[in-house]
C-alpha cells in the first residue's frame, strides 16, 4: 500500500534537470529533496518556468533556510510549499538553535505560498522566537492555514515577533489567512519596517492567543484586517496597530478579548480622503485601557457598528490633529469611575450620532473639555445618542442585555450585516457589532437571591435590575450564606416612591 502511494506521488514528478523548474516535487525522505534547504537552493539556482508545488511528507524539518530571488516567478508561475496530508500539524518547521534569527527567511523571493505548515519554536525560542523574517525585495507571499508557535515570552521585544519585516522597504501583496498564532512576544505579525506605498496587505480569519501583541503594520496602504480573533491573558500591547497606513483601510469583524491589553485598535497618521474613507466596523473589543485609540493625524475614518468595553480607561479616544472622522451606531462603554467613554480632543470635522456612550464617571464625554451627556448633546453632536449601560452578557461576546437599547441605531447603506453575518434591520438596526433582541421584561414582585434561588449572586441581581428596569415594587429575599461581592448599583429605571427595591434576609 505504501509503495502504491509513493508511486502515485512520483508519477507526476518531472525528472530533475539543470533547467528551470515546473510541476510537482516532493520534500522528505525518499522525495526529490530531503530538506527545505535543498529545495530552496534548487529554486534559487534554476528558477522556474511554470507553477511549482512542493508536497512535503510528514515529519519535523530543521529550518534556518533562505528563499532568495527566484527567477521566473509571477502571478501564474507561483511556488507553493504544502503539507502533503493537508494537515498543518503533520509538517513542522523548527530550529534547534535558540540564537537562530529565523526559521525561514524571505530575501527577494516573490509569489511564494506556504500552506498547511507548522512553524514551531515553542521549546527552542528562548533567545529568539522569530519564525518568519521578511527582507528587502520580497513581494506577494502568502501563508494559508499555517500554525505559528512561539516561545512563551512576556516581553514586547521584536526578537520575539513571529512574522517580522527586517528591512525598511516597500512590501506588496502580503496575505496571511486562516492561521493560528500562539505565544511569543512583540507582535505575532510585525510589519513595522515597511516604507511608503506598500499595497495588498490582507490579514484574514486568523486566531492570536497570548502573543503579547497582535498585528502591527506601518506604511501599507488600503490594508484589510478582517475576521481575526485576538485573545488571552498574555495579550498586553496592541490588538491591531496601524501607523502611516493611508487610503481605504478596512478593519472589520475582528474580536479582541484581552482584559489586560492596553490598546484594542490604535491608529496613527492614517489618512484617507473623502469618497475613499477608511472603515472600522463590526468589531468586538474588550480591553483594559483604550478600546479604539486614534492617536493623531488620522483623517476620514468611519467608525461604525462597534461594541467596545474597557475596564480602566477610554472606550474611544481621539487625540489632536484629527480631521473629518465620524462615529455612528457604536456602543462605547467603560467601567472606569475616572474616565469618559468618549474622548474627543480635536473636533475638526468630527461627527458623532446614534452612539451609546456610558461611563461610571460623572462626565461620560470629553468634547474639548469634560461634558455631562446633556452638555455634549447641546454642542450639536451626539444627535440621537444615548447614555445607557449596555449590560453585556459576557466579555467575549458583548451582546447587550439592556432592553432599552434595542433598535436604537440608524441604517447605513453600505453596511448590511453584523459581526456574525446576520442581516441588519433596514429601518431600526441595533447599535454595536451584533444585531440582538434582549429577552425578558421589567421586574416586579418577589424573587430569591442565593444558591438555588432566582439569582445566584448580588451581581446577577444588579445586572438584571439595570438591564430590565422595574415596573412595580421588587423584593429580593436573600438565602442564608456569606456573599463576597463588590457591586456598583447604577440607576434603576422605573424606581419611585412606590416602586421600591428591597433586599432582605
Amino acid at each position: 500500500m505504501i509503495r502504491k502511494i509513493f508511486k502515485s506521488m512520483f508519477l507526476f514528478v518531472p525528472a530533475l534537470m539543470l533547467g528551470q523548474m515546473s510541476g510537482i516535487y516532493v520534500i522528505g525522505t525518499g522525495g526529490n529533496y530531503t530538506t527545505f534547504y535543498a529545495a530552496a537552493s534548487a529554486l534559487s539556482s534554476n528558477g522556474v518556468d511554470g507553477p511549482v508545488t512542493f508536497n512535503v511528507l510528514n515529519g519535523t524539518y530543521d529550518g534556518d533556510f533562505s528563499l532568495n530571488t527566484i527567477s521566473g516567478t509571477s502571478e501564474t508561475n507561483t511556488v507553493t510549499f504544502q503539507s502533503y496530508s493537508g494537515d498543518a500539524e503533520d509538517v513542522v518547521l523548527t530550529d534547534s538553535n535558540p540564537w537562530a534569527n529565523y526559521v525561514v527567511q524571505f530575501y527577494g523571493a516573490d509569489y511564494v505560498t506556504f500552506k498547511n505548515i507548522t512553524f514551531d519554536r515553542s521549546t527552542t525560542g528562548s533567545y529568539y522566537t522569530k519564525l518568519v523574517q521578511i527582507r528587502t525585495g520580497t513581494d506577494y507571499i502568502t501563508f494559508d492555514n499555517c500554525v505559528f508557535k512561539g516561545y512563551n515570552h512576556n516581553s514586547s521585544s521584536t526578537n520575539y515577533s513571529l512574522i517580522y519585516t527586517y528591512n525598511s522597504d516597500q512590501y506588496d501583496g502580503i496575505v496571511i489567512k486562516n492561521c493560528t498564532f500562539t505565544d511569543g512576544g512583540g507582535y505575532a505579525i510585525d510589519l513595522r519596517n515597511g516604507s511608503t506605498g506598500g499595497t495588498g496587505l490582507e490579514i484574514l480569519n486568523n486566531t492570536f492567543t497570548d502573543t503579547y501583541g497582535g498585528i502591527y503594520a506601518q506604511y501599507f496602504d488600503a490594508v484589510t484586517i478582517r475576521g481575526n480573533t485576538i485573545k488571552g491573558a498574555g495579550m498586553s500591547e496592541h490588538g491591531i496597530r496601524l501607523d502611516y497606513c493611508d487610503g481605504a483601510n478596512v478593519i472589520e469583524d475582528n474580536r479582541i478579548n484581552a482584559s489586560d491589553m492596553t490598546y484594542g485598535i490604535r491608529l496613527n497618521y492614517c489618512q484617507s480622503t473623502s469618497g475613499s474613507e477608511a472603515k472600522i466596523i463590526n468589531n468586538l473589543i474588550n480591553a483594559e485601557d483604550y478600546g479604539i485609540y486614534l492617536y493623531q493625524y488620522n483623517t476620514y475614518q468611519r467608525v461604525i457598528y462597534n461594541s467596545v468595553k474597557v475596564r480602566d480607561g477610554y472606550a474611544i479616544y481621539s487625540g489632536n490633529y484629527q480631521n473629518n472622522n465620524s462615529l455612528k451606531n457604536n456602543i462605547f462603554y467603560t467601567e472606569s469611575t475616572g474616565s469618559p467613554a468618549l474622548y474627543i480632543s480635536d473636533t475638526t470635522g468630527f461627527t458623532g450620532s446614534y452612539n451609546d456612550l456610558f461611563s461610571n464617571y460623572t462626565y461620560p464625554v470629553y468634547y474639548e473639555g469634560n461634558k455631562t451627556f446633556a452638555q455634549y448633546q447641546a454642542t450639536g453632536d451626539g444627535a440621537n445618542s444615548v447614555n445607557l449601560e449596555p449590560v453585556f452578557d459576557s466579555d467575549s461576546t458583548l451582546v447587550p442585555r439592556r432592553l432599552a437599547l434595542d433598535n436604537l441605531g440608524t441604517p447605513v447603506s453600505d453596511i448590511l450585516d453584523d459581526f456574525n453575518g446576520s442581516t441588519r434591520s433596514t429601518s431600526t438596526p441595533d447599535m454595536g457589532a451584533i444585531e440582538f433582541t434582549p429577552s425578558g421584561s421589567a421586574l416586579s414582585g418577589t424573587y430569591t437571591l442565593g444558591s438555588g434561588g432566582n439569582y445566584a449572586s448580588f451581581q446577577a441581581v444588579r445586572d438584571e435590575l439595570v438591564a430590565k428596569a422595574i415596573s412595580g415594587p421588587v423584593i429580593f429575599n436573600i438565602l442564608a450564606g456569606t456573599y463576597d461581592e463588590q457591586i456598583m448599583l447604577n440607576e434603576v429605571v422605573g424606581a419611585s416612591a412606590t416602586n421600591t427595591v428591597t433586599f432582605q434576609s
